[in-house]
C-alpha cells in the first residue's frame, strides 16, 4: 500500500489530528467520500485548514493545520 493508514481509518483520524497544535499529516492509499465529507464538516465548525494532496497511484496525503 502507498499510505500509512488504511482508507477506513484515515477519515476517523481527522478529528484527533485537530486537537494537536501545528501540523499533522496522514497518508492513505485512496481518497474516500467519507474522508472528503469529514474534512468539509470539520472545517465548517472549527478554525482549522485541511488540505488533501494527490500522490501517485491514487494515494493521498492529508494535512491538518491548526
Amino acid at each position: 500500500t502507498d499510505g500509512a493508514v488504511d482508507t477506513y481509518l484515515a477519515d476517523q483520524l481527522l478529528l484527533p489530528a485537530c486537537l494537536a497544535d501545528g501540523l499533522s499529516e496522514i497518508s492513505t492509499n485512496r481518497l474516500t467520500s467519507h474522508l472528503e465529507t469529514n474534512a468539509e464538516i470539520i472545517q465548517a465548525f472549527l478554525p482549522i485548514k485541511i488540505e488533501i494532496q494527490d500522490r501517485n497511484g491514487g494515494a493521498v496525503t492529508i494535512r491538518v493545520i491548526c
